[in-house]
């Protein structure tokens, strides 16, 4: 059951609830030895510029997305991942709820 739960935050199918919601449930049956559970918290706590692993480092905006370091941290932020992904503060959920940034349709 903690494992759906934190699917439906992380995916925001019934509300717009922040990620804390999503890791909390998710960590939980990642604990209990879900495997698919362990695999999602692997793929949350990995660098979202290069990928590594364990990246310590969160934005401090939505503390959604994680860095292994400043200078992945800042390249995201300005640049994104390349092509395909949008730079961070396009897309930080905070910066949008909070009304700093509006999406450019």
């Amino acid at each position: 059951a903690q494992w759906e739960l934190g699917e439906m935050f992380r995916q925001g199918l019934h509300c717009d609830v922040h990620m804390r919601f999503a890791r909390k449930y998710i960590r939980r049956a990642s604990k209990q030895g879900h495997t698919e559970a362990v695999e999602r918290m692997k793929d949350m706590r990995r660098c979202a510029c290069c990928g590594a692993e364990d990246a310590p480092r969160k934005c401090s905006w939505c503390l959604e997305s994680r860095y292994c370091s400043s200078t992945c941290s800042s390249n995201h932020w300005a640049q994104g991942r390349g092509e395909l992904d949008a730079p961070h503060k396009q897309t930080c959920s905070r910066l949008y709820r909070s009304g700093v940034y509006k999406l450019h349709t």
